[in-house]
C-alpha cells in the first residue's frame, strides 16, 4: 500500500489528499458569554465587517449573507467540492456557528458528500443541539462529530444525553470537547 497523505509533497498534486476547511455559517442557537460568535439564530441580520460588506454588496449588486447556502445553493457547493476532490481523497472539516441549523441544505450536503467516493471523512463541529433523527438516511460512516460542551446551556448530564441520542441515531464517531 502506498503512503499517501496531505503533506507528502513528493507526490504529484492530483494524487495528494485535499483538506477542505469550510466555515458553513455564522448562525448559532447558543449565546455563550465566552464565545466570539456574532450570530444567534438563523435569521439574524448581523454581518461582520459591515462597512466592507456594504461595499462588496454594492459592487456585486446583491446582498451577501453570513451563511453559505444563502450565497450559493447547496447543490453547487457539493458539485464544487466533488470537483476539487476529483482524482484524490478529500478530508472535510465543517464548522460554524452551528452547521446543523440549516437542516434542509445541510442534510443534502451531508447525504451527497457521504455518497461521494473521493470524500474520505467529514469532521463536523457541533454543539449537539440538532435532531439526529433527521439524518437517518445519511450514511454516517464517514462522519466524525466533535460535540462541544456548553455549561451555560446544558449541564454535563444533558450533554451526555445529547451524545447518547446522537449515538442511538447511528452516528458512531464522536468526541466531546
Amino acid at each position: 500500500m502506498e503512503n499517501r497523505h496531505a503533506w507528502n509533497f513528493n507526490e504529484p498534486l492530483r494524487k495528494r489528499t485535499v483538506i477542505i476547511d469550510w466555515l458553513t455559517t455564522l448562525w448559532c442557537n447558543y449565546r455563550c458569554s465566552y464565545c466570539f460568535q456574532p450570530e444567534h439564530g438563523r435569521h439574524s441580520k448581523y454581518i461582520p465587517r459591515k462597512r466592507i460588506t456594504r461595499i462588496i454588496n454594492k459592487i456585486l449588486g446583491k446582498q451577501i449573507s453570513n451563511h453559505c447556502f444563502d450565497n450559493y445553493p447547496a447543490k453547487k457547493w457539493v458539485e464544487n467540492i466533488q470537483k476539487i476532490a476529483e482524482g484524490r481523497k478529500a478530508v472535510l472539516s465543517l464548522t460554524g456557528g452551528e452547521p446543523f441549523l440549516d437542516r434542509k441544505n445541510f442534510h443534502y450536503v451531508l447525504k451527497s458528500l457521504c455518497e461521494t467516493e473521493e470524500v474520505d471523512n467529514i469532521k463536523i463541529d457541533t454543539n449537539g443541539s440538532f435532531a439526529p433523527e433527521f439524518y437517518e438516511d445519511v450514511n454516517k460512516e464517514k462522519i466524525r462529530l466533535f460535540v462541544s460542551f456548553h455549561p451555560e446551556y446544558a449541564g454535563l448530564e444533558e450533554c451526555f444525553n445529547k451524545v447518547q441520542r446522537i449515538i442511538d441515531n447511528g452516528f458512531k464517531r464522536w468526541w466531546i470537547l
